[in-house]
């Protein structure tokens, strides 16, 4: 009544945050659970990267419907495109492949009693041990291109990474735990959490 929708507070409180996939959807949740009230988003999931687009054009007309100074984010994975917000939604990219390839860093080696070069060595004795597994392959490649871990795509591979972590957890709760435990750290290294997820994404979402 006084010009204030109800919705108003929760958009306020938990903005919309498109995001690409089911997956990504999961590591935002997760990040929500585990931080504490340091994040705060309504993660929705939107398909294509054309949807993605579609549906930013639709937040920017209908959330000034809702309350005044609306804001609504999106977030998309690793490519070459342009950055340029939509109106009052903002646009954040990844600066990795995907959000999976955020169990290759530093970090998440860490948190499991491991560094890069253990890890490594890990992927090449499971390998040798299943030659002919239908993962081997994948990981082999990630393996003899490890140092270009974060543009490397690990989705098939991703499950069997985890467990290698020797992590009893889905990919996704970890990824989401690792973000709330270190996206407001201060390594920025090759590696780190920080150089993974990119500027524009701890800027925009996570500052």
């Amino acid at each position: 009544m006084f010009g204030a929708h109800p919705l108003s507070t929760q958009f306020n409180r938990s903005p919309v945050l498109l995001v690409e996939g089911e997956d990504d959807k999961r590591v935002i949740d997760q990040l929500v659970r585990s931080g504490g009230g340091a994040f705060s988003f309504s993660p929705c999931v939107v398909g294509t990267v054309d949807e993605m687009n579609a549906w930013e054009k639709w937040l920017n007309d209908f959330l000034p419907s809702i309350y005044d100074n609306p804001k609504g984010y999106s977030l998309r994975d690793l490519d070459d495109s342009a950055e340029a917000d939509v109106g009052c939604v903002s646009r954040a990219r990844l600066n990795c492949y995907a959000i999976e390839n955020l169990l290759l860093t530093n970090e998440c080696f860490a948190t499991y009693g491991l560094n890069a070069s253990t890890y490594q060595t890990q992927i090449n004795e499971w390998v040798a041990q299943r030659p002919t597994h239908p993962a081997s392959a994948s990981l082999k490649s990630l393996s003899d291109r490890f140092d270009d871990r974060r543009t490397t795509k690990i989705k098939d591979i991703r499950n069997v990474l985890v467990a290698l972590l020797g992590a009893s957890k889905p990919w996704e709760v970890l990824v989401g735990q690792l973000l709330a435990d270190h996206a407001k750290g201060t390594d920025s290294s090759k590696h780190s959490v920080r150089e993974y997820l990119g500027p524009g994404v701890i800027s925009k979402l996570l500052s």
